[in-house]
């Protein structure tokens, strides 16, 4: 049941950000002749390689953090295996892969122009609120592992991130 919680209670906010939202800017999607060679393809690969990250993080939410990527039923344990031995914030990433390879797919100024707002709207996010969260939920196991691991741009052969002993929140 958590697995599905997992994906349902996201979705509704990844529907909306990846979407509903940029449907309305462009008014509908649509793909500009000439560009079905050219920017498709790599923009559907950013697409899939986030839809792809996003749904390993909400696995790795349910199976290994007990919990799901919403506020309302947040991890009970801290996260440090897969995508997250590399970065902070994968989920957010995958939703900027899949905001840029719309992007890119539809070569709409106006979705480049969404993604850029989204990725400041996201940092804003994780710096004011996500993380300051975290650090008081998991203290000092959160600190170190903010230490190894960088927030955004991944570092594939980095130390390996502690493994969270105390699995309770504070």
């Amino acid at each position: 049941m958590l697995r599905v919680k997992s994906f349902l209670i996201p979705l509704f906010f990844h529907v909306l950000l990846l979407g509903v939202i940029p449907w309305w800017i462009t008014g509908g999607f649509y793909v500009r002749p000439g560009s079905l060679g050219l920017l498709m393809i790599p923009g559907s690969l950013l697409g899939l390689a986030g839809i792809l990250l996003i749904v390993r993080t909400a696995l790795l939410f349910a199976d290994v953090g007990q919990g799901t990527p919403s506020p309302f039923h947040p991890p009970g344990k801290l996260v440090v295996k897969g995508p997250f031995r590399w970065m902070r914030h994968p989920l957010y990433a995958g939703v900027l892969l899949i905001a840029f390879g719309e992007a890119l797919a539809t070569v709409s100024s106006k979705l480049l122009i969404y993604a850029v707002s989204l990725t400041v709207a996201i940092q804003l996010l994780v710096v004011i609120i996500e993380e300051p969260v975290l650090r008081k939920r998991f203290g000092d196991v959160y600190d170190v592992y903010c230490a190894k691991v960088p927030r955004w741009i991944p570092k594939l052969r980095n130390e390996a991130p502690p493994e969270q002993d105390a699995d309770t929140p504070r």
